[in-house]
Formats: structure tokens, C-alpha cells, sequence
């Protein structure tokens, strides 16, 4: 069982987070005093103190105090040596993991769906939200970014269900309580605690049976690693997949070229539903197949999910509109593997376009080294790269990676790629030489949708609002 929370007062250390923003809105709206410090301001950071929550910035033994916490919440990317977390270790103020604060949350519901998988589960969590919302079981929520149906990454319903995105960083996932397992895909990933793709495996085993024995396991078809895994989980399972056989698979599987993804949906081999759905991106079908595997577990009709999908209205950094300059569409991903970057790269080639200019920063050195070749690889299909510096996140530049070497390893390749750090000179360089019909991509993990932002302001940005 998840650690309780102790008193009224709780401090989240990083509580401009993705994960952890949600779970400090969540814990006001139910009545607790919630404060929390982050290093410098952001989007979510300034929604906290609009909300009533006082971020202080910068990390000191100071903040602890003049919160009179009674729980620190910390997540696993918060150093040992952080002040305001020794503090609270040396003065023996009740610690909390952002894990065991979310597996304590899902207990509380009858049906919990954790989300998982190295890729999608942003989008997936924040689609099948989508639907249980609109199909009126009234959900709770819990998201790695943005909804814009919502509005906000978290949402408390008085229904029955909570759907939780599961991430396997520091086997973090492992303290949740999912009554529902969703496995979308599995690759060797944050190379700095895996040290083997046999280690990682293992670990989405044990996720799945975190599961009651009446609960179900969701995997995908398509990928040998998922399938592995659920070969060795005694649960009851059902599996999606667009190539090999699975319980829910698709045909017909089209994009519009101006934002529309549609495909028969089909179980076990039977034809289910159409599905309509207002998003880039031939890989979605995957994270459509998966939100219907789950809905169609609740009873929910095939029809009245494909409906509800129709108003889907995406997720911030995914596949994010921000403005055009030139006539140039300004795009912000937040991928940050070799795949993501194809399938998101693929996404801007299938619509209607001039150039796809990509600009691309590299997220954490590990994961930089780990996975060189297979991320110049990745951008071979832009017809022009700009690399910007790697977002160091919560590592340490050991010298040893540099982004100079994504593009000279571009240029050597035959791309057409060029390093330039300075986000003022990218945006410069971007209203100088965009044209009509191109697309601007910019994928990153790290604070790169700032730069969306600085090239846009330079000809028509869009009153859409975006999110973190």
C-alpha cells in the first residue's frame, strides 16, 4: 500500500513539472495547503500561483520552512544533495515520492488505467480522458501535458475511473495501482538507470501485475519487446496492432493532408466502428486502437467512443500549432526518442508542404550518446536540420556529447544541417528564409517550444492557448 500523506501542509520540490503540477492542483482542490519551489519560471508555474499555490524559485532549506510542510513530495529526478530535500530528511518532515503520492490516488478509485509504454503516452492518457469525459463516466485524470480539451494536465471527476500516464523512469510506475495495465510499446530508454533492455522488460512485468486478477493488460501486437512481456503476465489480456494479429486492429488507414486521421477499426476481425479523428500522424492509429481496447473493457460502444473522439483537440507539445511566419507553419513536438522523431517528421512529410525545416533539441547526454546514429538518422527526411545545444535536464555535461556533433555527423550524411545555440538567432534566421507552404518543426523535450513562441511572434502567431 502507498505511503499516507501526514498534515494539511505539502510542499512539492519541482512543482512546475508536468506530473507534479497536476498533483499540486489536485491536492488543493481537496483542500490541502500546497506550496512547492522550482528553478525558474513557466507556463505551469504561473497557472500554480494564478490557482492560489505559492512557487518559490530557486531551491533553499528556506522554503521548507517558511511552509511549515508537514509532507515533501519529490520526484526521482531530484538530486540527493537538493537542500530543501535533506532538510527535510534531517529534520524528519514526512517524505513522499511523486509515485507513491499518485499510486495513493489511484487506490482510491475502482477503476485505475495506467498508461505506459516508452512512446504515446501523453497523447494516449489524454485521448482516452477525452473519451471516458465525453462518454460520461466522469473521469479523473492525471497527464504528462496538456489537454486541451481540459484545458489543464489533471482533472478530478466524481465518476469511478482514473486514467493515469505511467512512467517507467526509476521504476517510478511501480507504486501506482492500476486496475487496467496499458503496455503501448517498449524500447530500451533512460539509459542512465536501465542498464539493459532485460532490466527494463522486467520491469513493465511487474507493472502488469500490479493488476488483480480481474483487472487486463493491454499490449501492443506490433512490437516483439510488448509481446515478450506479456508472454510472462498472468493476467487477462488483449492486444492492438496494425501489422501483426491482435484482439483490435485497423485498415484503410488514411490522412487528409490537413489534419484528419481515419480508419476502420476491426475486432477480432469483425468491423467495429470508423473512426474520425482531428490529429496529425499516421502512429496515432495506435493510441486510437489502444484508448478503444480500454473503453470497449468498460462497456463503453464502439460508435459512442468513435464519436467522442471526433472532438478530440489534442495535447500541448504534441504535434502543437503555434503560428505561421512567411507563410511557414510553425509546429512544436515534444518527442525525444529516434522513433518519435520519424513518426512526428513522417506526420509534417504527409501533409501538404513546401520544406520541412527541422530544429531539434537533443534531450539529456545519455540518452545524446546512447543513441547517436539512430537520431541522425532519424532526421534524414527534413530538408534542413538546425541543431540546437542539448537540454541537460537533470544531468550533468560531462564534455563527452556535444549537439556540433549531431550536425557534423548531418553534414557528413549529405543533410543539410547547421548548429546555432541562440534562440534569438534561429528565429532571425527563420523570418530571413522561410517560405510560403514550409513547415517548422521543432522537437524537443526541454524548453524548446519558447522558440515556437519567438518565431511566430515574427508573423501571425495562433490565440490558441498551448501547454507544457
Amino acid at each position: 500500500m502507498s505511503k499516507q500523506l501526514v498534515g494539511s501542509n505539502v510542499f512539492f520540490i519541482g512543482i512546475g513539472g508536468s506530473s507534479m503540477s497536476g498533483l499540486a492542483l489536485l491536492l488543493k482542490r481537496e483542500g490541502y495547503n500546497v506550496s512547492g519551489s522550482d528553478m525558474q519560471s513557466s507556463v505551469k508555474t504561473e497557472h500554480l500561483c494564478e490557482q492560489g499555490i505559492n512557487v518559490m524559485y530557486g531551491h533553499s532549506e528556506d522554503n521548507i520552512r517558511s511552509a511549515n510542510a508537514h509532507t515533501v513530495v519529490y520526484t526521482a529526478a531530484i538530486p540527493h544533495d537538493n537542500p530543501e530535500l535533506c532538510y527535510a530528511k534531517e529534520n524528519g518532515i514526512h517524505l513522499m515520492k511523486r509515485s507513491e503520492l499518485v499510486g495513493l490516488i489511484m487506490s482510491r478509485y475502482k477503476n485505475a488505467v495506467g498508461i505506459s509504454g516508452t512512446k504515446g503516452k501523453t497523447t494516449t492518457t489524454s485521448l482516452l480522458s477525452t473519451v471516458l469525459l465525453e462518454s460520461g463516466m466522469d473521469p479523473s485524470c492525471l497527464i504528462g501535458g496538456t489537454s486541451k480539451n481540459l484545458a489543464a494536465n489533471y482533472r478530478v471527476g466524481n465518476g469511478e475511473v482514473i486514467v493515469a500516464e505511467s512512467c517507467e523512469y526509476q521504476d517510478s510506475f511501480l507504486d501506482f495501482a492500476p486496475s487496467v495495465a496499458v503496455i503501448l510499446n517498449v524500447e530500451l530508454e533512460h539509459t542512465d538507470y536501465f542498464k539493459s533492455l532485460d532490466q527494463l522488460k522486467q520491469s513493465f512485468v511487474d507493472f502488469a501485475h500490479i493488476t488483480p486478477k480481474d483487472g487486463l493488460v493491454v499490449g501492443c501486437a506490433d512490437c516483439n519487446v510488448t509481446m515478450d512481456i506479456l508472454s510472462k503476465v498472468d493476467r487477462p489480456k488483449v492486444t492492438f496492432g496494425l501489422i501483426n494479429d491482435a484482439d483490435y486492429t485497423a485498415k484503410n488507414i488514411t490522412e487528409n493532408g490537413e489534419g484528419t486521421l481515419s480508419l476502420d477499426v476491426y475486432k477480432k476481425g469483425d468491423f467495429a466502428t470508423h473512426v474520425d479523428m482531428p490529429i496529425y500522424g499516421k502512429h496515432n492509429a495506435y493510441n486510437v486502437l489502444a484508448t478503444l481496447a480500454v473503453t470497449d473493457f468498460f462497456g463503453i460502444p464502439m460508435d459512442v467512443a468513435a464519436e467522442s473522439i471526433k472532438k478530440y483537440k489534442g495535447t500541448g507539445r504534441r504535434f502543437d500549432y503555434y503560428g505561421s511566419v512567411n507563410g511557414a507553419s510553425v509546429y512544436d513536438d515534444y518527442a525525444h526518442t529516434p522513433d518519435e522523431y520519424r513518426a512526428v517528421i513522417d506526420a509534417a512529410k504527409n501533409m501538404k508542404h513546401n520544406r520541412v525545416i527541422g530544429i531539434f533539441q537533443p534531450h539529456t547526454y545519455s540518452r545524446s550518446i546512447d543513441f547517436f546514429d539512430e537520431t541522425v538518422e532519424a532526421f534524414k527526411a527534413c530538408d534542413e536540420i538546425i541543431m540546437l545545444d542539448i537540454y541537460a535536464a537533470r544531468e550533468i555535461d560531462e564534455g563527452k556529447i556535444h549537439s556540433r556533433d549531431f550536425a557534423n555527423a548531418m553534414i557528413e550524411r549529405g543533410m543539410n544541417a547547421k548548429y546555432m545555440p541562440k534562440y534569438e538567432d534561429v528565429a532571425d534566421y527563420i523570418e530571413q528564409t522561410a517560405q510560403d507552404g514550409d513547415i517548422v518543426l521543432v522537437i524537443g523535450a526541454g524548453h524548446s517550444n519558447r522558440l515556437c513562441e519567438m518565431i511566430a511572434a515574427r508573423g501571425i502567431p495562433t490565440t490558441e492557448a498551448h501547454g507544457d
